[in-house]
């Protein structure tokens, strides 16, 4: 009878495989945000940095400006509001790339995506998440 490790150094060698990406990224601020005055906007008082599930830092500078998840008013009911605490910190970095252009805009719009899936766990959030994410790649802005 042969023994089971002739059987494997018969077999080809097996390709190599990338390490597997880390399962999620990291926020590694959580400033609060003050609302501007007579706006429905917000702004980032210090800067705010995501570290993404391939280990890129991506850094949304003071100052910066949000309404928060932009969607028509309609969506609402589905995804909730644009100011919800689940998606201010996605909407600035979202925010930030779209309106300084530094990103394409399917990388932009897929960090947003990966911020959204990873603000919360559960089912219904990942529904909600994959109707925002369609939504954005339908009629968000591109470059």
């Amino acid at each position: 009878m042969t023994h089971p490790t002739h059987l494997m150094r018969a077999l080809p060698p097996r390709p190599r495989q990338r390490p597997p990406l880390p399962s999620g990224g990291r926020w590694l601020d959580d400033p609060a945000l003050s609302l501007l005055p007579g706006r429905r906007d917000v702004q980032l008082p210090v800067p705010l940095r995501y570290r993404d599930r391939r280990g890129v830092l991506h850094t949304v500078p003071a100052g910066t400006e949000s309404d928060g998840l932009t969607a028509p008013a309609w969506t609402w009911s589905i995804i909730g509001s644009p100011l919800t605490p689940d998606y201010r910190r996605p909407a600035f970095l979202h925010d930030f790339y779209c309106v300084n252009r530094l990103v394409p805009s399917a990388l932009a719009h897929q960090l947003l995506q990966e911020t959204l899936e990873e603000a919360r766990p559960g089912r219904l959030w990942r529904c909600r998440v994959a109707v925002f994410g369609w939504l954005v790649r339908t009629w968000g802005p591109r470059w």
